[in-house]
């Protein structure tokens, strides 16, 4: 059974978007960007609070089409000390974003254009005061145009990091930067 948590619908001159946060089973928490009408339109995906962080992302249709998951961060963590990047590429730019030492991402902010057909990328982090990051891994680099790209993050991880590298004409590769989280000594 699907419950809606909140829906925003923005509109502006510009852009026209529509998120949608729903609520699966009331452990789950996912944001669908159903892409941007009009020249640039903004999103944002959060998890829902200062115990959540993504499970999974999904991006399909050259990034129009963003879904996000959230559950429970492990370690049972308390992610209340943040801050945000401010964007960290320009269009057709590469990305090239890791949370600072200990810190994780909790949500995402994203400026799509559609002439450039691209997007923009500013992070949210935040981190438990008593806890630290450790062995993290970078995944297997995914590359999508037109085809849907999806990353499981472990129930032991979180995400850290965000790379990727534009190709003109053929869209983006990606790379995440994965973190478990451990007690600090």
């Amino acid at each position: 059974m699907l419950v809606f948590k909140s829906m925003l619908v923005r509109i502006s001159t510009w852009s026209a978007v529509l998120i949608l946060t729903v609520t699966l089973f009331a452990s789950t928490t996912e944001s669908i960007w159903l892409g941007p009408v009009g020249i640039e339109a903004q999103d944002f995906a959060r998890c829902s609070g200062p115990g959540e962080t993504f499970s999974s992302l999904r991006l399909e249709h050259a990034g129009d089409v963003w879904t996000l998951s959230c559950r429970p961060a492990p370690s049972d963590a308390h992610l209340a000390d943040c801050y945000w990047s401010n964007f960290q590429n320009n269009y057709t730019d590469n990305l090239d974003f890791s949370c600072r030492e200990n810190y994780v991402i909790t949500e995402l902010e994203k400026l799509y254009d559609q002439t450039d057909q691209d997007f923009r990328l500013n992070f949210k982090c935040c981190k438990d005061a008593d806890l630290i990051t450790d062995s993290c891994t970078l995944t297997r680099v995914m590359f999508y145009k037109s085809i849907q790209a999806k990353l499981d993050i472990p129930a032991d991880s979180v995400l850290a990091g965000w790379y990727s590298q534009y190709y003109d004409g053929l869209g983006r590769s990606h790379q995440y930067k994965l973190c478990k989280l451990k007690p600090r000594n």
